[in-house]
């Protein structure tokens, strides 16, 4: 089991939701411009959404925010 699913668990558990709102949400369709196509829209829908929109981002901004604090530590340090 990854982290991920140990949050999404937990997640599940405390907020008493079995499912995410994009299963139960409506797909918006939006307008395509002049000479555009929808083969380069990615829709996620569900967990993967979740995973990728929330989950990766928070990801990635705690790992760039300790690099940072580690980089100013050193700074600091020396």
């Amino acid at each position: 089991m990854s982290m991920y699913d140990t949050y999404e668990k937990a997640g599940f558990e405390k907020s008493k939701i079995g499912t995410y709102k994009t299963v139960t949400k409506r797909k918006r369709s939006r307008k395509l411009q002049l000479e555009e196509t929808e083969d380069f829209d990615t829709n996620f829908e569900g967990k993967e959404n979740f995973r990728v929109n929330t989950y990766l981002v928070i990801i990635d901004r705690l790992l760039s925010e300790i690099e940072k604090r580690k980089k100013i530590t050193r700074r600091i340090s020396s």
